[in-house]
């Protein structure tokens, strides 16, 4: 009976958990405090009192903590012309890179395999008000796995 409850909750409740969880992940509120959040970071640069990057993590759109080591590692080095790829992204919305696009305005490129996944990244950018003029591009395709063992050497040109 429990697991009968438990698959009719991720069935039905799911859906709308991650829809609020997208909604608060993509409000200008969240937006400001990252932007606020970089400007600390570079003024403790220009200070010398820069926090231990292992406490700077924090999640948006990433699985683990990157969307705020990303945050604390571009306000020290800065965005310049960076420009994204994220293999094997998936939708690209629970990617570390989503969080670049959404609230810093970065481009880049999904890839993956799945092109209903796609369809639905596709349909999440083009919704978005920082991504709606210049969405991320997403292309379908697989990564070819090669038989390196053959090789019988160990060095990096039998690997590209």
């Amino acid at each position: 009976m429990k697991r009968f409850i438990r698959k009719w909750l991720d069935r039905i409740a799911q859906p709308y958990l991650n829809e609020i969880t997208r909604i608060n992940a993509t409000a200008p509120a969240t937006q400001i405090a990252q932007k606020a959040l970089f400007q600390q970071y570079q003024t403790y640069a220009h200070t010398g009192r820069l926090p231990n990057i292992r406490t700077t993590g924090y999640r948006v759109f990433s699985q683990f903590d990157e969307d705020g080591i990303f945050v604390y590692l571009f306000a020290l080095i800065g965005f310049g012309t960076c420009r994204f790829v994220d293999v094997g992204s998936g939708d690209g919305i629970m990617s570390n890179c989503a969080n670049l696009a959404i609230h810093f305005g970065l481009r880049g490129l999904f890839v993956d395999g799945n092109s209903e996944a796609l369809a639905l990244g596709r349909k999440f950018y083009a919704a978005q008000p920082n991504t709606f003029l210049y969405p991320p591009l997403f292309v379908n395709s697989f990564i070819p796995e090669r038989n390196y063992a053959n090789c019988g050497r160990s060095c990096w040109h039998c690997c590209v």
